[in-house]
């Protein structure tokens, strides 16, 4: 059994949690974005689809790639040929009017990207993490086309002096 003095100290102690909760800076809203209705969220909608992914005309995988939070962000779903797993977050962050993607792989590859849609394209620049640790620059550009999207990447090991080819995508199907 508690005694009173102990009863006074929890009571007080749970008074001043509370008061210092209520305290703490609230945010000055708490609505959502309509992202659904910013042009800027939606510079990226031509990827969104049901996609078969061919490289050299020969099928590399299949991607799933659709809206997500409301239409603030988009999120693919990548599964390759060989049965390998991917996913990317891809976001526009208002404050600094840049696009970003967060990739990780069940391979043990992780990139970071940010960038902007330009010249009919989205085009981003990172690094990548690869399985045993190296980190590589990148280049990626995601370039909406009649019959699809195409995406091409390459990188670099000598910190940008030299480029080499990492692939060179075809994402065709249902949109």
């Amino acid at each position: 059994m508690l005694t009173r003095q102990a009863i006074t100290f929890l009571l007080a102690a749970t008074l001043t949690g509370a008061a210092q909760e209520q305290a703490e800076p609230q945010p000055a809203s708490t609505a959502a974005l309509d992202c659904e209705k910013s042009k800027e969220h939606r510079q990226l909608d031509f990827w969104v689809g049901d996609w078969v992914v061919t490289s050299q005309g020969e099928k590399v995988g299949e991607s799933n790639v659709q809206p997500a939070v409301r239409g603030c962000a988009v999120m693919e779903n990548w599964t390759s040929v060989k049965g390998a797993l991917g996913k990317s977050l891809n976001y526009f962050e208002p404050s600094t009017r840049k696009w970003h993607q967060h990739w990780v792989s069940d391979t043990g590859q992780i990139s970071q990207f940010t960038g902007e849609f330009r010249d009919g394209a989205m085009r981003l620049e990172g690094t990548s993490t690869l399985p045993d640790g190296r980190k590589v620059m990148r280049r990626m550009v995601l370039m909406p086309l009649p019959i699809g999207v195409r995406q091409t990447s390459e990188f670099s090991e000598d910190g940008g002096k030299t480029w080499k080819p990492a692939y060179d995508f075809l994402y065709t199907g249902r949109r």
